[in-house]
């Protein structure tokens, strides 16, 4: 079982900030509109890099894959475990609301 962050832990962080795939991801659904929960979870492994991804809710199956992709892409600082680098979940969540003028 991979260990979850808690006191003496650091969980892993991207490299660039979640804005950074957060952003990236908004772009996407941009294009063509989903409307709903987006929650995904990133496997990052002792040297940073993302090894899965797990998609858990999602409003479309095509938001999932892309999102799924830019996350996998993203470069992470590793976890610490202690003192030392470990895998650790990395979550991303969403929610797609429409804005009414």
């Amino acid at each position: 079982m991979v260990p979850l962050a808690r006191p003496g832990r650091r969980a892993a962080v991207s490299l660039l900030g979640n804005g950074h795939v957060l952003s990236a991801i908004q772009k996407i659904n941009a294009r063509d509109p989903s409307y709903g929960l987006l929650s995904m979870i990133v496997m990052v492994d002792s040297e940073g890099n993302a090894q899965s991804v797990n998609v858990y809710v999602t409003p479309d199956a095509k938001l999932s894959e892309m999102a799924g992709f830019v996350a996998m892409k993203e470069k992470y600082k590793p976890a610490r475990c202690a003192g030392k680098p470990c895998a650790m979940p990395f979550p991303y969540t969403m929610t797609f609301t429409r804005k009414w003028f």
